[in-house]
């Protein structure tokens, strides 16, 4: 199993040399995931002795808690935070893709209720229409009926006329017979004869059932004429509220003309201000690309110092004395200290092997810092803060082991002073005075060069300093434009979403203003032609009731049976 642990060491002797330890912090479980170790937990581990006091390290342990592997934990703690660090965006880039959706499917839920809502009121004016339309159709029904039963009414008295008519020529035929029988005479037979004409007449003439089927017509249009009268008035109020939509469709256009003219004001206002954000963001990003070159010649100078002080503290001796005590070695029995001489050599040989690789480690390190920083000037402004990004973690890493080996390095010199502080003991007491040391490096003063170097690093930091601060307020004056034009961008928003819903209504509103004055015209075109034929039905009906009730023939018929009645006495008496 996998371990996070933290190295520690316990001095003894008179060389300083002691037991190396790990202190186990955290475990790696199967899910990849870390859990902290319960307590303290310390294990001897012979390898942790070339890593420095308090360095962290993995350690891989087996079954029987012993270390099977050891590695330095720099570049893995730096690739497991960077993971972590990518899960934390990717987890926030899903929050607001599911926030987004939750906005569009609240929006598109609350579209669908509102396109269902004018579904169902269009369906209620349908089925209301139909419902109309089929109260029309049975009053058509209905004065279809009535001008069907006044035509045959009116049929009926023509014929009534006609052999009234008629009667009348006959009974004007028999008067003119009768007056000329005055003088020649008339017996009982004739007036019989025109006794039965009469009656013949009487029977002709139309009675009082035909006037009573004409009043019940003239009273069922007027029924018929009420309901047409209540359709026209709702026409009248349909027009009415047409007459009002329109005066509130003409409102709100106007509100829609100014509402846009502020739109069309507040985008001019956000589009200076956008090119005026462009502007002030191209020469930040002109000076960050000067201000990241400064930073590149800060950190060359400053490797070239670091490398420079490496070098001095290579030629430059240690002091062991203090960890080295020459009398005793001198005292100590030669097989004895042959036997620590054979020691140190395999320890130094041990170290220079790791330090080496550590060495090579940094180089690799160095030449990806290099590769990043090439393709960071070769790049343009949309992959730049993507390869900044990875140029920072990159160079993260080679500080990190650059600062760690500075300590190694120092340990290794360390190493070689002692060693060589026990050969020529040995040697001088093995009787070898001509001897040479471990490291053949001379012995040069780099100090004036160390302070050059520092010269330019301070002059290139000041330069960086105020470009810094020259960014800062550049910075400052973007982030106060960036919230005039957020709050611009809200306003414009707000302002297009005001004459956007201005003309919907409209739209809407247009809509219901053509579907009505569509049904006004609808309804117009179907009563007119009823009320027309109604109008002629009762102009024929009332002409008929008032010709029957203006109607002389029962007189006329009266008196003539008056006059026969007077004319059979006399008839009889001259007739012996």
């Amino acid at each position: 199993m996998l371990y996070l642990a933290e190295v520690q060491k316990q001095k003894s002797g008179f060389m300083g040399a002691g037991k190396a330890e790990i202190k186990l912090l955290a475990f790696q479980r199967g899910d990849q995931s870390w859990n902290p170790v319960p307590g303290e937990e310390v294990i001897p581990a012979e390898e942790a002795s070339n890593f420095a006091t308090g360095a962290l390290v993995l350690a891989d342990l087996n079954a029987n808690r012993q270390v099977q592997r050891l590695q330095e934990a720099g570049r893995p703690l730096v690739n497991i935070l960077q993971s972590f660090s990518r899960v934390i965006e990717k987890f926030k880039r899903q929050e607001e893709e599911i926030e987004h959706w939750k906005q569009s499917l609240t929006y598109q839920s609350q579209e669908m209720n509102r396109r269902n809502m004018e579904m169902e009121a269009r369906l209620e004016q349908l089925q209301q229409m139909e419902a109309e339309f089929k109260q029309l159709e049975a009053r058509h029904q209905e004065l279809k009926f009535g001008q069907e039963k006044a035509e045959m009414l009116r049929q009926e008295i023509e014929s009534s006329r006609q052999d009234l008519a008629k009667g009348w020529e006959q009974l004007q035929n028999e008067r003119h017979c009768w007056e000329e029988s005055q003088h020649l005479g008339i017996d009982k037979f004739q007036v019989r004869q025109i006794q039965e004409l009469v009656e013949h007449l009487s029977c002709s003439v139309p009675t009082t059932s035909v006037q009573e089927e004409l009043t019940l017509l003239l009273a069922n249009l007027a029924t018929g004429q009420h309901t047409l009268t209540q359709h026209w008035q709702q026409i009248e109020q349909q027009q009415s509220y047409a007459q009002e939509q329109q005066q509130e469709f003409e409102s709100i256009a106007q509100t829609w003309q100014e509402s846009f003219t502020e739109w069309q004001q507040a985008q001019s206002l956000l589009e200076q201000s956008l090119s005026e954000l462009k502007v002030k963001t191209t020469i930040l990003n002109y000076k960050q690309e000067y201000a990241q070159t400064l930073k590149w010649q800060l950190q060359k100078h400053e490797e070239l110092y670091r490398e420079v002080s490496r070098i001095a503290e290579s030629v430059t001796q240690v002091d062991v004395s203090e960890k080295v005590k020459i009398t005793d070695l001198e005292q100590m029995p030669i097989e004895q200290l042959q036997q620590i001489v054979q020691d140190l050599q395999e320890d130094l040989a041990k170290n220079s092997q790791f330090v080496n690789d550590q060495e090579e480690e940094l180089k690799l390190q160095k030449q990806a810092v290099d590769q990043l920083q090439t393709q960071l000037s070769q790049s343009d402004s949309s992959a730049r803060s993507q390869i900044e990004a990875e140029l920072a973690e990159e160079y993260d890493r080679y500080q990190m082991l650059n600062e760690t080996l500075v300590g190694q390095r120092q340990n290794l010199r360390e190493r070689k002073a002692i060693l060589q502080q026990h050969l020529h003991v040995l040697w001088h007491r093995q009787g070898c005075h001509n001897f040479t040391t471990i490291s053949d490096e001379p012995s040069v003063d780099l100090q004036p060069v160390l302070a050059q170097i520092e010269v330019f690093k301070q002059q290139k930091a000041e330069e960086l300093q105020k470009l810094e601060q020259e960014l800062s307020q550049i910075e400052s004056s973007i982030v106060s434009l960036q919230s005039l034009v957020d709050s611009q961008t809200e306003m414009q928003a707000l302002k297009q979403q005001q004459w956007q819903t201005l003309e919907q209504q409209l739209h809407s509103l247009q809509a219901s203003i053509a579907e009505t004055s569509g049904r006004i015209k609808l309804s117009q075109e179907v009563l007119q032609p009823l009320q027309d034929n109604w109008n002629s039905l009762q102009q024929q009906l009332e002409a008929i009731s008032a010709a029957f009730n203006n109607s002389s023939e029962q007189q006329t018929i009266a008196q003539i049976h008056q006059v026969l009645q007077n004319l059979v006495p006399s008839i009889e008496t001259a007739v012996p």
